[in-house]
């Protein structure tokens, strides 16, 4: 009797061990993998386009192993690929092919082109100039590396390269007068991107604080040549400014030979040396900073 129960439970054993080890057996893990589905089948860059195209995986499908993907021809558009994701990037005016396997083992294809329109359509949209104003001595462009460009101001012709940065800084010969224009011409894959701006007034007051005796004046932008003036009670009091504090603040105290009150009217203007207005405000002291006390604060 007792070695029949121990044959049962030895059946019995073996059997459980089956089951365990079931999962285990070759072919199980690969018969239960989900197909590789991606969203797109095929990927083209043109006008309107961003700068990349983003490839993802459905709901259903297995993970991307991302050491697979790769793309024929890596001066047309490269790939970095995640586990669940691509971005294609687009490099130049073609097609290709982009190559990519699941964790299935499942690969897929997918034609990307590039089109003419989308490198037109970018170097507009992406080209642009910075520190375009009066009074500046360098202007900064912004565009594709490897473009090439000629900012003409007058008769001043600046010729440039952008470079890996994507920017590049353009040193001006001189100042040049409030409202002149500049000129952009830039070229990249056989594509010319023009723009025509002005050296508009950047220079500001930017801040105000004001006691019975002096008010210190914040200003913003201001060059060489500048005056800052101030208008209060029928008096106008001056300053020049003797540096170029370009895209800086700088500070200008001013003591009227009348006390400042709280609701004075004033006025703070800012001419260049050529007598050109670059910044007029009427106001009232109450809308700035006012304080009893003398405070300190200087040139």
């Amino acid at each position: 009797m007792a070695d029949s129960r121990k044959r049962v439970f030895a059946v019995i054993l073996s059997l459980i061990l089956i089951l365990v080890c079931m999962p285990l057996m070759p072919g199980r893990a690969a018969h239960g993998m989900t197909d590789f589905e991606l969203d797109r089948t095929s990927v083209t860059f043109g006008k309107g386009s961003d700068d990349n195209e983003l490839i993802n995986i459905t709901q259903t499908s297995c993970n991307i192993d991302p050491e697979t993907a790769r793309v024929d021809d890596e001066s047309i558009a490269t790939v970095q690929a995640y586990s669940d994701c691509m971005y294609v990037y687009p490099k130049g005016i073609g097609k290709t092919t982009l190559h990519v396997t699941g964790l299935s083992g499942e690969e897929k294809t997918i034609p990307i082109e590039v089109t003419g329109s989308f490198f037109e359509w970018r170097l507009k949209q992406d080209t642009y100039i910075n520190n375009c104003w009066y009074g500046t001595k360098k202007l900064y462009v912004t565009s594709h590396t490897g473009a090439k460009g000629i900012v003409k101001i007058g008769k001043d012709k600046y010729k440039f390269t952008i470079g890996s940065k994507g920017y590049k800084k353009v040193k001006l010969k001189r100042v040049y007068k409030l409202n002149t224009k500049v000129y952009l011409t830039i070229k990249a894959y056989g594509y010319t991107y023009k723009e025509t701006l002005k050296l508009k007034s950047h220079t500001d007051v930017s801040y105000a604080k004001a006691s019975k005796k002096k008010i210190v004046i914040e200003t913003y932008n201001v060059h060489k040549g500048d005056i800052v003036k101030f208008t209060y009670k029928g008096k106008t009091y001056s300053k020049k400014i003797t540096k170029n504090k370009d895209t800086k603040s700088y500070n200008v105290t001013i003591r009227p030979k009348k006390p400042l009150t709280k609701n004075a009217s004033v006025t703070f203007t800012i001419v260049n040396k050529d007598k050109k207005t670059l910044f007029k405000l009427k106001t009232k002291l109450v809308n700035w900073i006012y304080i009893e006390e003398d405070e300190g604060g200087g040139d």
